[in-house]
């Protein structure tokens, strides 16, 4: 009897001890992607950031030229443009696009979207108004 009650308790131990390992494990590649995560979210709240700060400085500069509904930002001769090109540009793993809408006659609402996928291969994004 005193055999018995030994190779259970080595089998409740081994048990215990994969349970254990397993969930560290796991704890430790969820706290991986979670860092990896907002790191990546950090950066795309920049592109976010500059790509309002691009349509301030072409606002600042002309305010007609933003005559579109989507477009990508570039720099050319040294200051921001708007290209109208409405799909989003790609920045790296990230992709940005303003947006432009109308809110009054001399009101424009501008967002700047960014989007990217996580190592699971779900989409993020980021806006600012």
């Amino acid at each position: 009897m005193n055999r018995g009650q030994s190779l259970f308790e080595a089998v409740l131990a081994l048990a215990l001890f994969a349970l254990l390992a397993t969930t560290l494990v796991s704890l430790s590649a969820s706290s991986s992607l979670g860092i990896v995560g907002g790191g990546d979210h950090g950066q795309a709240d920049a592109h976010a950031a500059e790509g309002i700060e691009a349509v301030r400085s072409v606002r600042d500069r002309a305010w007609n030229e933003i005559m579109y509904l989507a477009s990508q930002t570039i720099v050319q001769g040294g200051s921001w443009q708007l290209n109208g090109v409405a799909s989003p540009e790609v920045i790296g793993k990230f992709s940005r696009l303003v947006i432009f809408e109308d809110v009054d006659v001399h009101t424009k609402k501008v967002t700047a979207r960014v989007e990217w996928q996580n190592p699971l291969g779900l989409v993020n994004s980021v806006s600012r108004v």
